[in-house]
């Protein structure tokens, strides 16, 4: 009896079905804010909206960053390793974390060579900020989607949310997200003590 696209909030006790580590609660509270039953960009339009006014009525400043998994599915195939995907995005869904010389060490001892790392370098790290644009990314039919996909994005917001940013290190390492990603992180330079230390306050992504 559901007419679709269907869209829900929810606000309640969830349970992790992994085995969490040290600082994860195996029981949590969250608020899930879904849409199923469109292809739209548009939900991804209205899904940043929802993020920025919450946390605006929250008065907690934060950046909400994005990416697009194609992106990285797309750097995968520019360095010809597509049996590396789901350790490269874990690597990349550690940066925030781990050096990039331990990840580097990482990908190494997994079989990965010299040129091969120094060109995730040059792309994660170096380009991060405009790794979705970028040609070798597009050269292929997943940077290509990633692209237009990004485009309308930010093309349908505008300046409507100005801590929208795009983050080339984000990869939120479950593996079946296929399209835009989002994490919510505090804006560390709207607070006096710019060291404290706060994980994610949010995330999610399309996965179709």
């Amino acid at each position: 009896n559901l007419a679709f696209p269907f869209k829900r909030f929810h606000i309640g006790p969830v349970w992790r079905a992994d085995r969490p580590q040290k600082g994860r609660y195996q029981e949590f509270y969250q608020c899930d804010a879904d849409i199923i039953g469109s292809t739209s960009l548009l939900n991804e339009v209205e899904l940043s909206m929802i993020y920025a006014e919450v946390f605006k009525a929250l008065g907690i400043d934060v950046l909400i960053h994005f990416n697009h998994r194609k992106v990285i599915e797309s750097l995968i195939a520019v360095i010809d390793k597509p049996g590396f995907s789901e350790l490269i995005v874990s690597c990349i869904d550690k940066l925030d974390k781990v050096e990039w010389d331990k990840i580097e060490s990482e990908l190494h001892a997994a079989g990965l060579i010299k040129s091969e790392t120094d060109a995730l370098y040059n792309s994660i790290i170096v380009k991060a900020d405009t790794l979705w644009c970028e040609e070798d990314i597009r050269a292929n039919a997943a940077g290509e989607e990633a692209h237009k996909d990004i485009s309308v994005l930010l093309k349908v917001i505008g300046s409507s949310i100005p801590n929208l940013v795009y983050n080339g290190r984000l990869a939120r390492g479950l593996n079946y997200y296929t399209g835009i990603i989002w994490e919510i992180v505090l804006d560390k330079s709207s607070v006096a003590n710019n060291n404290i230390s706060m994980g994610s306050l949010g995330g999610g992504g399309r996965y179709d």
